[in-house]
């Protein structure tokens, strides 16, 4: 079973170096397959894309560092962040009566002179 699916936020739990990539969160692109890490040998591998300021680091076989925003990242050092299921329907009951209230002609009961014309 994988970690992460297509589309999904996601935390990087795991990154079999010097730590400078856990915390960082990134959306979920696609499935690049299985991909062998030095690290941790052949995994499922995602592409992920950074969501804020901060890089992802990676370093070249000779030690050398460098950032990108976008790369590879093995599913098992990936965790997903789970959308707060209480606030979207929160935000769905609100917008719902939202749409009712807009739909109503604004009429105000105690100084019906005041109201705008319908």
């Amino acid at each position: 079973m994988r970690n992460v699916r297509v589309g999904d936020l996601a935390i990087i739990v795991d990154d079999g170096g010097e730590k400078e990539n856990l915390g960082l969160i990134v959306k979920v692109l696609k499935f690049e397959g299985l991909i062998s890490w030095s690290e941790c040998g052949i995994r499922p591998t995602w592409q992920v894309k950074v969501t804020g300021a901060r890089l992802i680091w990676y370093e070249r076989c000779n030690g050398e560092l460098y950032q990108v925003s976008r790369g590879m990242w093995p599913d098992c050092c990936l965790r997903r962040i789970a959308p707060d299921q209480k606030k979207n329907n929160l935000l769905k009951h609100e917008q719902k009566i939202k749409d009712i209230v807009c739909e109503q002609p604004t009429v105000c009961p105690r100084t019906p002179d005041l109201a705008p014309a319908v």
